[in-house]
């Protein structure tokens, strides 16, 4: 077979998204790409990390387990890779997406200034964008970046109350930040029929998993308190890529000719 004919069979990312629609990606293979899209020093990382620490809580919970509290914030990703933060919004999910907490406007305080310009947050905006443009080369993504940290107590805390479920979206990425003091916390995947796939536990910092949520549903399992005398919680940050439509071609005048009319069209 020519070489140019050849079929890529390396586990890359967007291989085995492709094959079975998730992959994880370790601690160290993260922090490489990361510093080759956007150089950053170790106190980078340390800022990048400490910015879990006092968000507000999320007062949206409809489970009545421990509080959880986040932060987030959206951009837009152009052909070719530049990120621009847009205004901040209310945040919303369907009813279908989330039949827990959904079909309601929520209003969710923005990351930080500081936390959106660390080298570590664009370069995890870029690496994500590099993997999903691998997997649907597209003209643009829209993407709501979430901080969350999820408590637990010996109860237990749920990552995902909703269950199995999909955000409605393209592509998601999840990245563990941190974790003290927890067990658990294992993702299963599901194909459509809501039959397992296959399962993941982000132990590592950094260490992040990849999810088509056009063809499959994931499902994070409760964290419990190893010590509950101690405090316990799990700091995670989503990227959720959702893709821009291409504008229209659309008719802009009609003209008349002196054998024929004709539609004149412009692209927008």
């Amino acid at each position: 077979m020519p070489a140019d004919d050849a079929v890529d069979v390396r586990p890359t990312p967007q291989n085995l998204v492709a094959a079975r629609g998730f992959a994880t990606l370790d601690s160290a293979g993260i922090l490489k790409a990361l510093c080759t899209i956007r150089p950053y020093t170790g106190r980078d990382v340390e800022t990048f990390c400490a910015s879990w620490e006092n968000m507000p809580p999320d007062t949206y919970m409809a489970d009545g387990g421990p509080p959880r509290r986040r932060r987030h914030a959206v951009y837009r990703v152009a052909p070719g890779g530049a990120i621009e933060r847009l205004h901040h919004r209310p945040h919303v999910r369907t009813i279908d997406h989330n039949p827990l907490n959904g079909g309601s406007v929520r209003h969710v305080e923005p990351i930080a200034d500081a936390t959106n310009a660390n080298p570590v947050m664009q370069g995890f905006l870029g690496l994500a964008d590099q993997i999903f443009c691998g997997l649907s080369p597209w003209t643009g993504w829209r993407v709501d970046a979430y901080q969350f940290r999820i408590t637990a107590s010996a109860n237990g805390g749920k990552p995902t109350p909703e269950g199995a479920h999909r955000d409605g979206v393209a592509y998601v990425l999840m990245a563990l930040i941190d974790q003290r003091n927890v067990r658990g916390g294992e993702t299963t995947i599901y194909d459509r029929s809501r039959n397992p796939l296959g399962s993941l536990n982000l132990q590592s910092p950094f260490e992040t998993a990849i999810i088509d949520d056009e063809r499959v549903y994931h499902g994070v399992g409760p964290i419990h308190a190893c010590d509950p005398g101690q405090a316990a919680y799990r700091d995670v940050l989503v990227l959720a890529f959702r893709r821009i439509p291409a504008e229209p071609r659309r008719p802009r005048s009609r003209k008349t000719s002196k054998n024929k009319d004709r539609i004149l069209w412009r692209t927008i």
